[in-house]
């Protein structure tokens, strides 16, 4: 990267000769100029056989990246080829027969190819968000020297042609340039390239070919895109200018096949219009929908005129039972459902009588079962008073049980408490007795002191 530097500020571009920024500036550039460099010393010099469309097709900055490339050599070319590189450099029938292969010259031109795209990137810089333009809208836009902008128009679905119109305010002319596939068309890749500093695109079928049907209505029919992408570049210089869409309908012309085609339609009438139907399901999935519209509502009509009797289907039931076997059958399943009717009658009476039977007997019956409820009530009394007596028995000798047992354990307790009573009452006469005797020794003993002292003394 210093060699590269120190390269460039030795050289100083002339007055006339356009120049490119620093490669130092980049590392990314600077890396493509060293791949560039390398092809060239694999590669041969180019010559006009190299090129496909003649040394013109180059512009000005590749002829600069060229000297470049050749001068930057003989700095960087031995720090990237390898010692068999560099013996087929020196010399040698295999080398030169190796250099003139194709695989070589590809090579070079994609080295080549790669280093002026990334040129073009240093001097435009990034790539703009495509903006969306509609019908009569005005755009002003500046542009910078390579610079490009991008735009997207909404195509409608009838026949139309869409101007493109750029009027200039200060710099020099850009370029415009559309197509309806490529999103950011330029000078490499477009379908429509403007003059004048205006750009007509006509969105319809204008010719009429052997692939378009014919039953197909030019005149409303319009191309499957629907968008048109623009692109504007400033080539020659830095510009602002300000973008004006507009949209104008467009008149086509039918040829005279499509005439033919259509005249005949007009003629055949039902004819025509059931072949175009079978030919396009949309609309006969339509047609389909319409009739079964009207049929809905004829019937709807008869409904209410008729106020909702349906005398077609009555007449096809009364038909279908005027037959002799059918009134056979009818009279039969009528004698059967009219016996079948009898006998549940039967049975109803039959069921009623029983109960009628049941609830008379009941009424005469009915003393003597008071009677035997009173007798089987009284008996409940007289269990459930017994049960209760011997309840109060039980209850009283149990209250007796435990009486006992409770005035036994407290006459236990009570002779308890006494014998202790007792017995600290004994204790106490014999400590009482032993103090006594205790006192009567103390005081002998002092008397007697006392006395052998007074005889002492006398």
């Amino acid at each position: 990267m210093a060699s590269i530097e120190r390269w460039n500020g030795d050289r100083s571009p002339s007055k006339h000769q356009p120049t490119l920024s620093p490669l130092g500036t980049s590392k990314r550039l600077a890396q493509r100029s060293q791949e560039g460099a390398r092809a060239c010393l694999v590669s041969p010099a180019p010559t006009e056989e190299w090129f496909p469309l003649g040394p013109r097709s180059l512009s000005r900055f590749g002829i600069i990246a060229n000297e470049r490339a050749a001068e930057a050599e003989s700095e960087l070319g031995m720090h990237f080829v390898s010692q068999g590189q560099q013996e087929s450099l020196d010399g040698g029938v295999a080398s030169n027969a190796r250099r003139q292969s194709g695989w070589d010259v590809e090579l070079s031109r994609q080295a080549y190819d790669r280093l002026m795209e990334e040129i073009n990137t240093a001097f435009t810089g990034p790539s703009t968000p495509i903006q969306v333009l509609r019908k009569d809208e005005v755009v002003s836009e500046s542009i910078l020297f390579r610079g490009t902008r991008h735009y997207k128009i909404p195509l409608p679905s009838k026949p139309t042609a869409i101007t493109a119109m750029v009027k200039v305010s200060a710099g020099v002319d850009p370029t415009l340039y559309a197509s309806t596939s490529c999103e950011r068309p330029s000078s490499k890749d477009h379908e429509l390239c403007g003059r004048d500093n205006k750009l007509i695109y006509e969105h319809a079928l204008l010719s009429a070919s052997e692939e378009l049907d014919l039953g197909l209505d030019r005149r409303h029919a319009v191309p499957v895109c629907r968008e048109l992408f623009l692109g504007i570049e400033a080539e020659a210089g830095e510009c602002s200018f300000r973008l004006t869409v507009a949209f104008k309908h467009i008149k086509v012309v039918l040829s005279r096949a499509e005439i033919a085609f259509r005249m005949q339609n007009i003629r055949q009438g039902w004819k025509a219009r059931l072949v175009q139907l079978n030919r396009e399901p949309a609309q006969r999935e339509q047609f389909e929908e319409y009739v079964q519209a009207l049929q809905d509502e004829r019937e709807f009509a008869k409904r209410e005129r008729h106020r909702g009797v349906n005398f077609v289907d009555r007449n096809m039931r009364s038909l279908s039972n005027a037959s002799p076997r059918i009134k056979l059958s009818t009279l039969q399943a009528r004698s059967v459902a009219v016996s079948a009717k009898h006998d549940e009658v039967a049975a109803r009476r039959e069921k009623l009588e029983q109960d009628l039977n049941l609830r008379n007997t009941y009424w005469i019956s009915q003393r003597e079962e008071r009677r035997q409820r009173r007798a089987h009530e009284h008996q409940q009394q007289q269990r459930i008073q017994l049960a209760q007596e011997f309840q109060c028995q039980w209850l009283s000798r149990l209250t007796a049980i435990a009486f006992a047992l409770r005035a036994g354990f407290d006459f236990q307790i009570a002779k308890e408490e006494r014998e202790h009573v007792r017995r600290r009452m004994r204790a106490s006469g014999v400590l009482r007795k032993f103090l006594v005797c205790k006192l009567f020794r103390r005081r002998r003993t002092h008397l007697y002191s006392n006395v052998i002292k007074t005889r002492i003394m006398v």
